[in-house]
């Protein structure tokens, strides 16, 4: 299958189309993930008032992000049945959601191969093989993100005892 041929079974158009969606889906999840650090810092700083409006900032946000998520969603012609789950179990399953929407894009553009199957063309053992590839991907980035977490946490709990 040719990266034209994939960009077929998509509602994306062209390559700077996907990358279009890329770069801003991008933008908005590290926005999200560092407005919720920046809460949690907020929190013990800020008066009530002023954190009040950066948290309602932050949930706008996250609408915002979900809504987005949605419109990505439509274009790459996710199953419903995914995004409704992810967006549902948010945000840790929005790791899951992150990769599972944003590889269709970066396929179009060209970041990563493109399969040599569609899933449903797969075979049982086949998929079992990918679930078990991407299962590791995902406990992987978890992993990652709750350490990075607990540095900035130390990091911050090091900082307050020592100021």
């Amino acid at each position: 299958m040719t990266k034209e041929e994939y960009m077929v079974q998509t509602n994306i158009k062209s390559p700077e189309e996907a990358k279009e969606y890329l770069k801003h889906l991008n933008l908005l999840f590290w926005s999200v993930f560092l407005a919720g650090i920046i809460i949690r810092i907020a929190q013990i700083y800020l008066s009530d008032g002023l954190f009040l409006l950066l948290f309602l900032a932050h949930i706008s946000l996250l609408v915002y992000f979900v809504y987005y998520c949605i419109q990505v969603k439509k274009a790459i012609k996710m199953q419903v049945m995914s995004a409704a789950f992810a967006i549902l179990f948010a945000p840790i399953s929005w790791l899951w959601f992150y990769s599972a929407i944003t590889g269709p894009l970066k396929i179009i553009i060209g970041k990563t191969p493109v399969p040599d199957r569609l899933l449903i063309q797969m075979s049982s053992a086949e998929r079992k093989e990918r679930d078990k590839s991407i299962n590791k991907k995902v406990l992987r980035t978890i992993l990652i993100g709750l350490g990075v977490y607990l540095l900035l946490v130390i990091g911050i709990i090091v900082f307050v005892i020592f100021t």
